[in-house]
């Protein structure tokens, strides 16, 4: 066997063993091990009905207790054994930059319904995705009465572009949520008839 060859075996064993490692471990301080998927990796969506129009802002908006703006600074642990849902919930620390709506301290608990099971499988609501640690979003939450907040639909978190300014550069979907909270629909008075 060549240098070179040997050089291939040694890379694609040390490959093998990280991705290995990283399938395996949920709870690194990192987002690859939530974000990384190989060729073998399954995703399954799980759909449900509500009494709102999960896609518009205002109703979103008359459901939420709270809208914040904040950056994922770290992804905390994912729950697969929940008596609540049929869903993984995975919990994240949020920095909050700004209230739009609500009282939110400057560091909350956010957990979002959806994340990797018991045997490495995906499983998020439809049209949904896991928030990445680093990243910028616009949560629109409820508050649980233990202080968490959550978000259980892709709609309820919008993913801002992640610049210096990250206020000024991501105004005008900032001044439509606004308005939406302006605007918004009471849902919760339908939900209670």
């Amino acid at each position: 066997m060549n240098k070179f060859s040997l050089l291939i075996v040694v890379v694609v064993t040390l490959l093998a063993f990280t991705i290995t490692s990283i399938e395996n471990t949920e709870e690194l301080d990192t987002n690859i091990s939530l974000t990384f998927k190989n060729s073998d990796s399954k995703v399954e969506y799980v759909t449900a009905e509500f009494i709102y129009n999960i896609n518009s802002l205002e109703e979103l908006s008359g459901f939420s207790t709270n809208i914040f703006i904040g950056k994922v600074s770290k992804y905390l642990y994912t729950d697969t054994n929940t008596d609540e849902t049929v869903l993984p919930v995975t919990y994240y620390k949020i920095e909050v930059l700004e209230n739009l709506k609500g009282n939110v301290n400057n560091e909350v608990v956010l957990y979002n319904f959806g994340g990797y099971n018991e045997d490495g499988i995906l499983t998020l609501m439809a049209n949904d995705s896991l928030p990445i640690v680093g990243e910028y979003y616009v949560f629109i939450t409820v508050q649980m009465p233990s202080g968490e907040y959550y978000v259980e639909v892709g709609t309820q978190k919008v993913l801002l572009e992640n610049t210096d300014d990250i206020l000024a550069e991501n105004k005008e979907i900032i001044k439509e949520i606004k308005k939406a909270i302006i605007n918004e629909v009471d849902v919760r008075s339908i939900r209670n008839k």
